[in-house]
């Protein structure tokens, strides 16, 4: 996907996508789920009655910069540069490194966060989903995963015209 976006969309010079011929196995279902009308609403009035501090702010992080829950969670403080409005993920999915940048609002939700830990978002992984499980059940939203909010903030990213730095690690 990414191939063919670089190609066609931002017109780099790419030959053809070496794995346009590799068919999907069967089985896999690719999501297109995205927040629905007032969900957004429903879950942040959800979330004020969460013990979790760390769960509405990794929520409204990852709809501001698509990254991904283990990304989120494993920030430092030190991966943060305010000056660049960037931040340093070190270990990916994929296993490289790449450089995120922040929004204002981005940058709005990490100053309001306490300062105290070497993490960033100080929870676990085990709490973030187990707080997602209860907040998305509490808020009435129905198949609605963590990992949606990827697709809800590219999708919010194009809807607003703009196109993706070019930005390298």
């Amino acid at each position: 996907h990414c191939w063919n976006i670089a190609k066609k969309e931002w017109g780099i010079p790419l030959p053809s996508n070496p794995v346009s011929d590799i068919r999907v196995p069967n089985g896999i279902r690719h999501r297109q789920r995205r927040l629905k009308d007032r969900e957004f609403e429903k879950l942040k009035k959800a979330a004020l009655s969460c013990r979790n501090v760390y769960l509405w702010p990794s929520i409204q992080f990852a709809i501001h910069t698509a990254m991904r829950r283990s990304e989120i969670l494993s920030l430092t403080w030190d991966d943060i540069d305010q000056t660049a409005r960037v931040a340093k993920l070190q270990d990916t999915k994929n296993g490289s490194s790449r450089i995120v940048p922040l929004s204002n609002v981005a940058l709005f939700i990490l100053e309001n966060l306490p300062k105290d830990k070497i993490r960033v978002f100080a929870t676990t992984d085990y709490a973030i989903r187990h707080s997602w499980d209860r907040l998305v059940a509490r808020a009435g939203v129905k198949d609605l995963k963590f990992h949606d909010l990827r697709h809800e903030a590219i999708s919010r990213f194009f809807e607003c015209g703009l196109t993706l730095p070019d930005i390298r690690a």
